[in-house]
């Protein structure tokens, strides 16, 4: 029940915030050292959540990089990769950020569902 209701939920409190959130954006643009943080907490709780799930066999590491690597050399890339761009091109920073956010999102939500 409740996995058929989200999606919908979702689209109305975004559309229902869009100028709200598109404020938040502007602002967010304006800070990409704070950016470079956000992405850096967001990839560190990517990677805590996948290795929960995976332990706990409710989830699967799809990223076959990271399968071979581990997590603490993706955190490392993620960093190295996220400095990079906030020297040579910080407004992708907000991008990057929204990526992970979705990313964790759906972290999120496959726990809630499987609850």
């Amino acid at each position: 029940m409740l996995g058929n209701v989200v999606p919908f939920a979702s689209v109305a409190v975004v559309a229902g915030a869009w100028e709200w959130i598109g404020r938040l954006l502007q602002r967010a643009q304006d800070r990409p050292f704070a950016l470079l943080v956000l992405i850096n907490v967001l990839n560190a709780a990517d990677g805590l959540l996948t290795v929960l799930g995976v332990r706990s066999g409710v989830a699967l590491e799809a990223n076959p990089l990271v399968r071979w690597l581990g997590i603490p050399l993706k955190l490392l890339l993620v960093a190295t990769a996220g400095w990079l761009l906030y020297r040579i091109r910080p407004r992708v920073l907000l991008w990057s950020a929204l990526m992970l956010l979705v990313l964790l999102a759906y972290h999120l939500g496959g726990w809630l569902l499987k609850g």
